[in-house]
């Protein structure tokens, strides 16, 4: 089943005065709350047992707290538009389910800092985004990104940041040889493919999202099961 994307306009925006990734704030009394709660609903027990049992055992829950952050994580990646997520300076202490995503994000990053100053980029194009998912269900990012060359949209967006990456080139006064011509080329093809892989990998893991939350919880069977043994 391949993910449905949606058409994604990216710019270049400066990263948030905290220049973090991506924190959700909670005060100890939430985040308390939040996993009584959780666990309550996963074994089907009274919240005050479970807030019983988190007071007078609070070892059992250890690994839930660090399933309840990812969780959270996940949440906010996946509400935070695509430009904001990238414009963060990293990426820490993610689960593993995170991980492609995150993986695109930094090397998209790498690609936008190649990129000129007012650098605008053309939207991502739906029929693009749908080919390019469709073969990245089955291969590689660079060699579904090469079934796309031969693709006129697709080159048409390319060639746009090709444009404005051979302007700046000129501006400095330096003849542009055909291997400068290449090298921008290259710098294009490598902003462009990140783009979409980023896209795609967003995409994915919003699909995704209850079969991941379902991982992370099947991770803590065994302390969910220590607990609802405590709770008898």
């Amino acid at each position: 089943h391949q993910p449905v994307l949606d058409a994604v306009s990216f710019s270049v925006v400066p990263a948030d005065d905290s220049g973090s990734a991506i924190a959700t704030q909670t005060t100890q009394t939430e985040r308390y709350n939040d996993i009584v709660a959780a666990v309550s609903d996963q074994l089907f027990l009274d919240a005050g047992t479970v807030n019983k049992l988190y007071k007078q055992k609070p070892a059992l829950f250890r690994n839930i707290k660090t399933t309840l952050k990812d969780i959270a994580t996940l949440d906010a990646t996946l509400s935070t538009p695509l430009e904001k997520l990238a414009a963060q300076t990293s990426w820490t202490d993610q689960a593993s389910e995170l991980r492609d995503l995150f993986s695109a994000l930094r090397s998209y990053k790498v690609s936008v800092a190649m990129l000129p100053k007012g650098f605008q980029s053309t939207e991502l194009a739906q029929d693009v985004l749908s080919r390019y998912t469709e073969a990245r269900n089955r291969q590689s990012a660079i060699i579904a990104y090469n079934t796309l060359l031969g693709d006129k949209v697709h080159l048409k967006g390319k060639e746009s940041v090709y444009s404005q990456l051979l302007e700046e080139k000129k501006k400095t006064g330096d003849g542009v040889t055909e291997e400068m011509s290449k090298y921008l080329q290259g710098k294009a093809d490598l902003y462009w493919r990140n783009r979409l892989e980023v896209a795609y990998q967003h995409a994915r893991l919003k699909e995704r999202k209850a079969e991941v939350v379902d991982t992370l919880w099947a991770q803590n069977a065994g302390d969910l099961q220590r607990i609802r043994d405590a709770a008898r």
